[in-house]
Formats: C-alpha cells, structure tokens, sequence
C-alpha cells in the first residue's frame, strides 16, 4: 500500500500551503497507516444532464482478515472530527452507505474513505508503534536494509452505485427496482490511481523516505516495465462524446488538502477517427481552480461543444484530483460512467533523457508483452448486447494498438491493428468494425486482450439498444497472480476483490449479477478459489463450507451468472474475494450487475481491484534495474 500520511515534517520540506492548520495534521496519530479510496462524486439529488435527480450510495468492502474502522470525508482533509461519519468493518465484511446515510450536502459531494485496521486505531499512544509491527509486519525490504518501512495499511475496495429517479432501497439501501428509470455506477479509485499533483504534500509523504519526489523517478514500478516515473497529475478519460444523441458530463474533484488551491485543466481531444491527428486545431481546453473538496462539473454542450464530436479528455493537476466521465442519452434514459485512468510516466512518453538513464532496463509487461490491458467481457449480439472499445493514446509518440478477440477456450477469434497518431483517440465498435465471421456470429462471448507500442487507455462499452441498457468499465492492467512462479512484480496482488454481488428473484427480477474472469496467458493456466461474504463477513452460499473453485485454461475465461446458482439465497447482497491459488498464468476480471425491472437502464459494469489498484504495482528500489 502506498504511503499517503501527511506529517508535518514532509508539509515543511516540501514548501507548499497546507489547507489544515497543524493540530490537523496528524489527527490519526500516523496518517500513513491509512489506506485510502476516492468517489470522484456522489449525487444526492443532483441532475446529469438532462436526467435525474439522482442519487448515490456507495459500498466499502473489507478485504482483510481483521477488523477495519473506516472514515468518510468529504475530501482528503483526514480529521476525524470532520469526518461524516466513521463505521467498523468486519473481516470480510462490507457497508453501504446512501448519500442520506452519509449526510451529504444538496445535490452532493465527493468523498474519500479512509481505512486503519481497527487494532491500530484502538490500542494506546504509547504502545501502538508495537501494534502495528505486530499486526502488519514488514512490508517492503529487512530490517537491516535502509528501505525497511514497517507498515500496516488494510485493504479496502469500494464502488459507487447511481439511481434516478429516487435512491435505491431495502434495509441496506442498495436494491434498484422498477421505481426506478435508470441505474449506473463506478468503481472508487484507490491511492494508488489517483493522479497526484507535483506541488501535492500528499505526493511528497508518499516518496517521503524514498529516492526521487513528485516530478523524478518514483519507487512504484509501473505495471512492471522497469523504473519509471509516477506522479505527475496527468490522468485520461479514453472517451468522452456527444454524438448519436450522446453527451458528456465531466466531474472533477480536488481531494487534496496539502496545497490551498490547485490548478485543474482539461483538454479535449478528438478522435482520429475522422482522419484528425490529435493538432492544436482539434483540441479545447478548459481551466479551473478549485480548492479543497471542491468539485467541477463540465458539460460538454453547454460548454460550446458540437454535436457529433466524440474524442477524449487530457486532465492535468499540481494537486490530487479524481474524476470521473458520466456519458448520457437523455431520450433514452441510458448512462454510463468512467472513472479517469493515471498516466504510465510523468510526463506522457519517456523522453530520450529517460531512456538514456535506463537504457539497461526491459520494459516489458510481466506477462512478456509491452503495454498491455485486458478487457475480460465482451459481446456480439449476446442477448442484444454488443461491445464499444475507445483507445487513448496518452504518448506523445504515435501508438500502434493491437486487439486480439478470445473465446472461452481461449482460441484466437479475431485480430486487428489500430494506429493511433501522439495523444489521439481510436474507437472501434461490434458488429461493425470487425468483419471476421467468428466474431460476427450472433451470441458470442470473448475476451479481449490490447498491447501497444505506448502507454494508453481503453474503455469498454457495452450497450442493448433494443431496451435502452447501457455500462461501461475500463480495460485494466493489474490482474493477480499466484505469490510463486507467475512472474509478477514484487508484492503483486494474489487475489481480486467485488464489493457487491446479488442474485436476483426467481420470476426475473431484482439485481442479478454476472462475473467473467480472463487468465491472458498464452501458455500457463491459474487456480482460483472463490467465496462469497454477507455485509457481517460470513461465508454465504454456495461457498459456505468450501470455496468454488476453477482452474481456467490459458487465454480461456470463466463464468458465473448468479441466477443459475441455484443454492445462492435471492435478493441477499454480498461482495466477492477471487483467491489465485496456483499456476503460472493471472485472472482479471469484470462483473455486470443488470435489474430489467428498472424502466430503462438498470445495468451497471465494476471491474474487479487488487489491493495496488488498476494500473501500477509498487516495488522497492533494491529491486529496481
């Protein structure tokens, strides 16, 4: 976990304005035994668009074997005092929380969770460095070295779930109904991910006994490609659009309260898809200052911005920002959310001077491929449901992208190369774009795996027109792993977690969930274990006496749609832990949540996080080429 405590000591060496008086400093005694997860924005009440009102609840899933107090705030500020609330998770626990619950302001707010392992926050001043040695041990390095760092960071995930035109209900508030008319939702962004800014104090505790700072070379390795730069403040939405009756709402928040205000820009870009290059000529930019908990909402039309254009958005920050893209059809009730992606390296490509200082270094994923991402569910007319794919190319070199379509058994279905010119855009959509046979049979189910020359971005979009359902995840980097003989980074995740899965009614109805799970390896297959855990953290079935457990084929996937377990218990929410237990090969993974009894759209996409987020694995500097 990365380090995101901020003492005063850093505040001072790092020479900004700090938002928090210095009694606020450190009111959890180390703030960097605190783990932390971001909603870029949670509505209550607000208006999309043309849509709504809608409203938010958010879930936080305890993804340890331990109990794990939890705070909200309203931003990154880290007082207790201030906090709209704080809660005890269970091990394997998990809590919604609905924007009511959370006492959010009119219209609503975004909010940061923050996570320390119960024990440490219980046990006294005195004693509480021996707390922490004894509950999380060391983490990175020995006790010898100069690195050794004894942390205690719990892991937490979480999601956010959206309903118009009322919030959800049931006794945890988190069931959609035919109440409603439209349902949607994110993943929360994890410390890890969040685009820290150069002049962020947060940024400087998190390198703070490390080599390097904010704007050199940074000690988390990313994606495993060799040393690299990290924060830097850029971060991508690989599509925002308003075309096809579409529009584009953007949501920037600042959750860093180490600088007094920081500098937000945006810079939309155009898809080269209508033979544009990404030139001065086919970009736009905005700009905004926004202090602490502040959020910014930019709505493409309103903003000047014609209909049919359709490209991607360039966020850049001296602070901590989330952000998320919401894209909307207000005729047809149908909206998806992406949550914006960090960049790769500090500034968008490498750089000569970069490569010249790390000429002997291998920049190749740890799968043996260069700049990889896997999309684990895609369709072609499944049920009606068919498959959208955005690239960004966030290099300032031009991007050649290969997508490889895979089906169950792990055969190769369909290939294709898109060239994508410096920071530029490419989408391509099934059936349509692809005019391989395979592909275009109606009712079929792959996986896709995307490798690029460069660093980029994907969206997925899944979409059934015939009924207006619409959701949408992004393509992901950091999978897990078995802790042997898989060639992950060091302290590479070994398992996945899913905050929220439920099986809907008999007759049809009610929330239903459906999982897939890829392994993209060419020649190893994984062993998985998988269990199923009530909101008080206990084991549900069917996995109340023994994991489900499923050894997937390289390049193959695996499927689980609830409805057709037949012991599973309808209507009774859970969250998931997918365990790698073997094999060389690694699962990623995407979830789709879809109620029909909602009036339009009632489908939602979250990908499954490992413990170091989505797109960047830490790794000490000893191990560093």
């Amino acid at each position: 976990m990365i380090r995101i405590g901020l003492i005063i000591l850093v505040l001072l060496l790092a020479g900004t304005s700090s938002a928090l008086a210095d009694d606020d400093v450190d009111q959890f005694g180390r703030v960097d035994v605190v783990e932390m997860i971001a909603y870029p924005f949670v509505p209550n009440g607000q208006l999309i668009d043309e849509s709504g009102p809608w409203h938010g609840a958010i879930t936080v899933q305890n993804v340890e074997d331990a109990d794990v107090r939890i705070w909200a705030f309203p931003d990154a500020g880290f007082d207790p005092e201030a906090a709209f609330g704080t809660w005890v998770l269970p091990p394997n626990g998990s809590i919604t929380l609905s924007a009511s619950a959370l006492g959010l302001p009119e219209s609503g707010s975004p909010v940061v969770i923050a996570g320390m392992f119960r024990a440490v926050w219980d046990a006294p001043a005195e004693i509480r460095e021996d707390v922490i040695n004894e509950t999380c041990g060391v983490v990175f390095g020995a006790p010898d070295s100069d690195l050794w760092e004894a942390t205690c960071k719990p892991s937490i995930a979480g999601i956010a779930r959206i309903t118009a035109p009322g919030p959800m209900s049931g006794a945890t508030g988190n069931r959609t109904s035919d109440a409603h008319v439209s349902v949607d939702g994110y993943n929360a962004i994890p410390a890890q991910d969040i685009a820290w800014g150069s002049q962020s104090a947060f940024c400087e505790a998190v390198l703070a006994n490390w080599p390097g700072n904010c704007s050199g070379i940074g000690t988390y390795e990313p994606l495993g490609y060799g040393v690299g730069f990290v924060f830097d403040g850029h971060s991508y939405l690989p599509i925002v659009q308003t075309n096809s009756g579409w529009n584009t709402e953007i949501r920037i928040s600042n959750i860093d309260p180490s600088v007094w205000a920081g500098q937000v820009n945006i810079t939309l870009i155009a898809s080269s898809r209508g033979g544009h290059a990404a030139g001065d000529e086919h970009q736009i930019t905005f700009e905004k200052t926004l202090r602490p908990g502040q959020s910014w909402a930019l709505n493409l039309r309103d903003a000047g911005i014609p209909d049919d254009w359709v490209g991607s958005a360039h966020i850049t920050s001296n602070v901590g920002v989330a952000a998320y893209a919401a894209r909307s059809k207000p005729e047809a009730d149908m909206l998806m959310i992406n949550v914006a992606a960090p960049s790769t390296w500090a500034t968008t490509s490498p750089g000569t001077q970069f490569q010249a200082e790390t000429e002997s270094a291998e920049f190749s994923h740890f799968s043996g491929n260069t700049f990889q991402m896997h999309a684990p569910l895609v369709f072609r007319d499944y049920f009606g449901w068919n498959t959208g794919i955005s690239i960004a190319n966030i290099d300032e070199a031009t991007n050649r992208v290969s997508i490889t379509w895979y089906d169950a058994k792990g055969g190769i279905r369909a290939g294709e190369t898109r060239t994508i010119p410096p920071r530029g855009q490419e989408y391509v959509y099934i059936p349509g774009d692809v005019v391989d046979d395979d592909i275009n049979d109606p009712g079929w189910v792959g996986s896709v795996v995307l490798e690029g020359d460069q660093p980029f971005h994907a969206v997925i979009d899944q979409v059934k027109y015939e009924t207006g359902e619409a959701m949408s995840y992004m393509a992901t980097a950091a999978g897990a792993h078995a802790s042997e003989g898989s060639g992950a980074p060091a302290h590479a995740s070994s398992s996945l977690a899913l905050p929220i899965m439920t099986k809907g009614m008999p007759d049809g109805s009610g929330d239903t969930s459906g999982l897939q799970l890829f392994n993209p390896d060419s020649s190893n297959p994984v062993d998985i274990e998988l269990r199923f855990y009530s909101p008080v953290g206990d084991l549900l079935d069917p996995t109340k006496y023994a994991p489900m457990r499923a050894k997937i084929r390289p390049r193959g996937h695996y499927t689980i749609y609830t409805m057709r377990l037949t012991n599973m218990i309808p209507n009774v929410p859970g969250s998931v832990r997918i365990d790698v237990v073997g094999g060389g090969g690694s699962i990623y993974g995407v979830s789709n949540l879809v109620n029909y009894s909602v009036d339009r759209d009632g489908s939602t996409a979250f990908n499954l996080v490992n413990e170091f987020g989505q797109y960047r694995f830490p790794v000490s500097q000893t191990e560093l080429p």
